[in-house]
């Protein structure tokens, strides 16, 4: 197995600039602390998993195949739910998550899916998919 890099060096290789990530305290967040706590999760996590248009993508296979084989749906209809559905659905699972008890980390993940696919639109405006 090869060396595990540092994160810093991870997103230096994607061209990210990394800044070490500040915690929020629940009674004192600030939207743009949110967002900024939002940015650096996208780049860490960009770093270790790559470009969300190909991580949620590969969610978004597994998923198709999963309701498929699980509840029988047909891939014709299956084959419509992309990486941007992902996203949306695990905002989803975020806003269920602050129903039951508001954390800042929940908000702080929803802005991440939402920068998500932001950058999945832009790739695949560009045509790099």
């Amino acid at each position: 197995m090869g060396k595990v890099r540092p994160i810093e060096q991870r997103a230096d290789d994607l061209g990210i600039r990394f800044d070490p990530p500040v915690g929020i305290a629940d009674e004192a967040a600030s939207a743009h602390d949110y967002l900024e706590q939002a940015r650096q999760a996208v780049v860490e996590r960009g770093a270790a998993y790559g470009h969300p248009l190909d991580n949620h993508e590969a969610t978004a296979a597994f998923w198709r195949v999963y309701l498929h084989r699980r509840l029988g749906i047909p891939m014709e209809i299956l084959n419509r739910l992309d990486g941007e559905d992902v996203c949306h659905m695990m905002d989803l699972q975020k806003t269920c998550r602050e129903a039951n008890e508001r954390k800042s980390d929940n908000i702080v993940d929803k802005c991440g899916y939402m920068q998500n696919i932001g950058m999945i639109r832009e790739r695949n405006t560009k045509g790099e998919a």
